[in-house]
């Protein structure tokens, strides 16, 4: 945020000496034949490259301590730093910043107010209340050009402590970039002002008020504010802002929220990446109040430092009965941008966001290889234990088939892994699940899948539970090319025209379990692959009820175990999502 007062930055009076504070106070000239009209050269059509300055930069930094005796004999020195007036305002600017705590230089003085430290887009600007700042105009190049001595010697940080720091982008400011926190205001008159706005189309001081304060960093980086142009959004029960960046490639984008009193609110925003340099914040506030979104984001993937890019004011109306915390997630909601190079084909990461209805999760994700796999799934806010045990993923020749029975309310994170080169399982392909509207209701896990059941390419059609009711009628169902033989703990079944399996069996008493094996081989061992607990009590019978209104639903789980029918929760190289520690800057 740029420095500010409530009193201007300079007095205008005929100042010869320099005091100990080296406050310049210079009386402005202007040739009254020199209208302030819009400029037809931007900042980038008169510096093509900032280090054309660089002997100017370094002639005045070596002012002798001499040339501060007077203000003749700095003036003297500056004016010899180049042959152009360009130059010669370089020079001034250069030397005010880095020596000078408040000053404007000679030529125009322009008055009015700044979107500074302590500014509140809620309480717009008056033309009653008093002007905060002053900054210049110069007359270089045939044209009009904006300067800012005082922001560009330093800044006020969050705290309201001044650092010093150079700052290049307020020399020769683009008047459509600088009218995002400069309004010029003098002498009480709007008509004699609005021409040192230096646009074709002025605005007003309301219109002024209500746009969002642009960041130094937003305009370096051309970005783009897609959605919101203001600087306070009303909400009723969500918003989703939009950003791009135009010139340069964005990373590490990152939202945050806080109260009115600073506090930050974690879990309440998500941030994705739609289309290639295009960004989107979605914030749901826990609660109806006023509240200030910030968002930050960098041009370098490997850079932990994030730089502010805009910030907004949310006054939220209206919130949901319940509002549910997104799962726990470092960084950008998205996919590997190369999870086509493990096997997936192009589109399989999209929708990212998917709301299955009543909890009933049902994901067909495309493959154009076989190769191997394993998923995992969170809860935002879930104390329910194993809930891996809800999700089943199944493996055919062309897809990816994932089902799912959430059993509470709210967001879960489902993540798909592929062993890397190094044989290790990364993250590939991310989603969302928005079960906000509802769960299923009664959700009973899914039966233990082995690893040789995704190897084989087989699909459980039924039972979709994993503990089955003792002493019971049990029909089994699945679909398998692959295998040749199958049993029924030890019972041979036979395979249909269709590829499926088929057997009725009655389980045993409760305590045992009952087990699905294949092979694909004729003399070949038997592989487990799936397995079912058989239980006993008052729930057989509601288990019983649930297998009958199940049996014509299809597809298979996901908890896979080794080859030597040890349980896998995931596997063991599963690579862990190492956090990077971010450094906010404003």
């Amino acid at each position: 945020m740029g420095r500010c007062s409530s009193k201007p930055c300079c007095d205008i009076s005929d100042v010869t000496t320099l005091s100990e504070n080296r406050l310049i106070s210079v009386q402005p000239i202007v040739d009254e034949k020199l209208a302030p009209t819009p400029p037809t050269l931007r900042r980038d059509d008169i510096i093509s490259d900032i280090s054309m300055f660089k002997k100017v930069d370094s002639y005045a930094a070596k002012a002798p301590k001499s040339t501060e005796l007077s203000l003749q004999n700095l003036s003297r020195y500056l004016s010899k730093a180049s042959k152009s007036n360009l130059g010669r305002v370089r020079a001034f600017y250069y030397w005010i910043c880095h020596h000078v705590e408040l000053s404007s230089i000679p030529v125009k003085t322009i008055y009015g107010y700044l979107k500074g430290y302590g500014y509140n887009p809620t309480k717009p600007f008056k033309y009653a209340h008093s002007t905060n700042h002053a900054w210049n105009a110069v007359h270089v190049v045939g044209q009009w050009c904006l300067i800012d001595c005082t922001l560009g010697a330093g800044t006020v940080d969050e705290e309201g402590h001044y650092i010093r720091e150079f700052e290049n982008f307020y020399f020769l400011t683009d008047p459509d970039q600088l009218i995002s926190t400069h309004f010029p205001y003098m002498e009480k008159s709007r008509k004699e002002s609005r021409p040192w706005q230096l646009l074709q189309k002025p605005v007003t001081l309301q219109a002024f008020s209500k746009h969002v304060n642009r960041t130094i960093t937003a305009f370096k980086w051309s970005v783009e504010l897609v959605s919101h142009s203001e600087a306070v959004i009303p909400v009723t029960l969500s918003v989703t802002v939009f950003l791009k960046g135009t010139s340069r490639t964005l990373y590490n984008v990152l939202a945050r929220l806080t109260d009115i009193n600073g506090k930050i609110l974690k879990r309440y925003t998500l941030v994705q990446n739609p289309d290639h340099n295009l960004f989107s914040v979605r914030v749901r506030p826990p609660k109806v109040g006023k509240f200030r979104l910030t968002v930050f984001g960098s041009t370098d993937q490997n850079d932990t430092t994030l730089h502010e890019v805009v910030s907004y004011v949310l006054r939220c109306r209206q919130t949901e009965p319940i509002v549910y915390l997104y799962p726990k997630h470092l960084g950008i909601w998205r996919s590997r941008s190369d999870y086509q190079d493990y096997g997936f084909e192009p589109g399989a990461d999209s929708p990212m966001i998917i709301s299955p209805r009543d909890g009933d999760l049902e994901l067909t994700i495309p493959t154009r290889k076989d190769f191997p796999v394993t998923c995992r799934v969170t809860h935002s806010e879930s104390k329910i234990k194993d809930i891996e045990n809800y999700i089943l993923l199944e493996k055919a020749e062309n897809f990816l088939k994932i089902r799912g029975h959430l059993p509470e309310k709210g967001f879960y994170k489902l993540q798909i892994f592929c062993k890397s080169d190094f044989g290790s399982y990364v993250p590939v392909l991310l989603f969302l699940i928005d079960c906000t509207r509802g769960a299923m209701f009664n959700a009973l896990p899914f039966p233990v899948m082995y690893s040789s059941a995704t190897e084989f390419h087989c699909q459980l059609i039924e039972p979709l539970v994993r503990e089955l009711p003792e002493e019971s009628s049990i029909n089994i169902r699945f679909r398998s090319s692959d295998i040749i033989k199958a049993v029924v703990n030890g019972r041979r079944i036979e395979k249909g025209n269709d590829n499926i399996w088929r057997s009725t069996v009655r389980t045993h008493t409760a305590g045992g379990s009952l087990r699905i094996a294949g092979t694909n081989e004729l003399k070949g061992r038997y592989w487990v692959l799936w397995e079912f607990t058989i239980v006993k009590g008052p729930n057989s019978i509601v288990l019983e009820d649930i297998l009958t209104a199940r049996s014509n639903t299809s597809h298979p789980p996901m908890t896979q175990r080794s080859d030597n029918q040890s349980t896998q929760r995931r596997p063991k190289h599963t690579s862990r999502i190492k956090e990077k520690t971010i450094v906010i800057k404003k």
